[in-house]
């Protein structure tokens, strides 16, 4: 394997760095974060979560949890703004992870709702931020859990900054065989961009679990722990 390019280790290191230096404190006294996405519709009912669409064969529905909210925030502005962080690391893993064509090796298209710095570090390190590793006889994926946490940092009832605390158990399909399942896990650190909410780093990790895991189903009630 050739080494990676000077220029995309650096960028890749400093999205990781990024991310793992993203505090409360330091959102808060920068100013870095701009202000808040509109209320994202009727929020879900009450109980801190929710969850969104399967994709993949087979797959688990996405789990949206309402995770540590400092500052004061009203409650719809909260779950409404917990909903969009949640849709946006669900259309990570569909794209990422989930969805074909396999094998693939091209992820150009893996990470909707990225920036472009993000996007290009994601790229860097594809065999951590996508399921681009896997081999030949891979024809289908499915998720046997998707999690989503979210933490919201607010200050005078605006949101100012959003980290997603993400967990994704997958499974490679060929034909009827299962493959050894892997996990993704880590944080995706958010900003609001005038638009929509997008990652601008991360901080993953991804491996083979031991053991094949449990589908989660979606129960009324049920979070994210």
């Amino acid at each position: 394997m050739s080494p990676r390019p000077p220029g995309r280790a650096r960028r890749a290191r400093s999205a990781r760095r990024a991310a793992g230096a993203l505090t409360l404190a330091l959102l808060l006294t920068t100013g870095a974060c701009t202000d808040e996405a509109p209320d994202g519709g009727d929020p879900p009912a009450a109980g801190a979560s929710s969850t969104l669409g399967a994709t993949g064969r087979s797959s688990a529905p996405v789990v949206v949890r309402t995770g540590e909210v400092v500052g004061r925030l009203p409650a719809a502005r909260r779950e409404g703004v917990v909903q969009r962080v949640g849709q946006v690391v669900a259309d990570w893993y569909a794209a990422a992870f989930l969805d074909g064509p396999w094998p693939r090796s091209d992820v150009r298209d893996a990470f909707p709702g990225f920036t472009a710095g993000a996007r290009e570090a994601a790229r860097a390190e594809r065999a951590r931020t996508s399921a681009a590793s896997l081999g030949e006889g891979v024809d289908a994926v499915r998720a046997a859990r998707q999690r989503v946490v979210v933490d919201l940092l607010a200050h005078g009832g605006r949101v100012r900054g959003a980290t997603a605390r993400v967990l994704l158990d997958y499974v490679p399909l060929s034909g009827a065989d299962e493959q050894v399942a892997r996990r993704v896990q880590g944080r995706l650190s958010l900003t609001w961009d005038g638009d929509a909410w997008r990652v601008f780093a991360y901080d993953l990790t991804q491996g083979r679990l031991a053991r094949e895991p449990a589908r989660e189903p979606a129960r009324e009630g049920e979070g994210v722990r």
